[in-house]
């Protein structure tokens, strides 16, 4: 499945499922529901999205921290998690807010999401 067809696929998902959205507990999101490997899977297998988050530290070395990365993708809640990801992450795109790691051209959001994976899971 190519990119594009993933991210309309998720969009088309996500709106179908709003009465589910709307039931799901919006207080102060933990760093991991930002990290979950099932909001990076279409990247490979944990070994693989590790590796790109350390290449983004790599290059960004001033962002390694957990409540950094969690403030700069700058999502709140599950319900944002849901609801503004995808949106945030189409509208990165849109303005070339992008990041290359090993081949991939990522948005920032997605680029911070696997930094965040790293760090929580290596």
């Amino acid at each position: 499945m190519n990119r594009r067809r993933f991210l309309f696929s998720a969009t088309g998902v996500l709106a179908v499922n709003q009465p589910l959205l709307a039931s799901l507990h919006t207080t102060a999101i933990d760093p991991a529901t930002l990290a979950g490997p099932e909001l990076l899977s279409f990247l490979g297998d944990r070994e693989y999205i590790t590796a790109l988050g350390q290449s983004y530290l790599k290059k960004l070395p001033h962002e390694a921290c957990i409540a950094t990365l969690v403030d700069c993708i700058n999502l709140r809640t599950h319900t944002d998690t849901y609801e503004r990801l995808p949106q945030q992450i189409a509208h990165e795109f849109a303005t070339g807010d992008i990041v290359l790691l090993n081949g991939w051209m990522l948005s920032k959001t997605e680029a911070r999401q696997t930094a965040l994976f790293s760090l929580l899971y290596s």
